[in-house]
């Protein structure tokens, strides 16, 4: 699979010698798998059933780590490319108000890591 590169911390579209820049195989995979996890429910407006829910699930008061982290596993599982899930770990930091996930999956082009905070 190919799909245009995103940047890894500005998630904006990379530009080199004024072309787009192309990412493939198992970073399409990480790619999509990233963009998958940081979509906000109804945020995307060509379709309003994307995403996860965060307001209702994890920016809650005393978020459940379990139904938090079934979610998480499924939207990884669920991506294409993903063959299996082979590790995966989730912290809550309640001082500051943080969710960081970590996990491995193996895909269709090899294994890939991955490990980001989410709102």
């Amino acid at each position: 699979m190919i799909d245009l590169f995103l940047d890894l911390v500005e998630h904006d579209l990379v530009v080199a010698n004024y072309d787009l820049v192309l990412v493939a195989d198992a970073d399409q995979v990480r790619q999509a798998t990233k963009m998958r996890l940081l979509t906000i429910f109804s945020e995307w407006f060509l379709d309003t059933r994307v995403g996860i829910r965060y307001f209702d699930v994890v920016c809650t008061k005393n978020p459940d780590l379990s139904l938090i982290d079934s979610i998480m596993k499924a939207t990884i599982i669920e991506t294409p490319g993903i063959r299996e899930l082979l590790s995966y770990s989730s912290e809550i930091d309640r001082a500051r108000r943080t969710l960081t996930i970590s996990f491995e999956a193996n895909t269709t082009y090899g294994n890939i890591n991955l490990s980001l905070g989410v709102p």
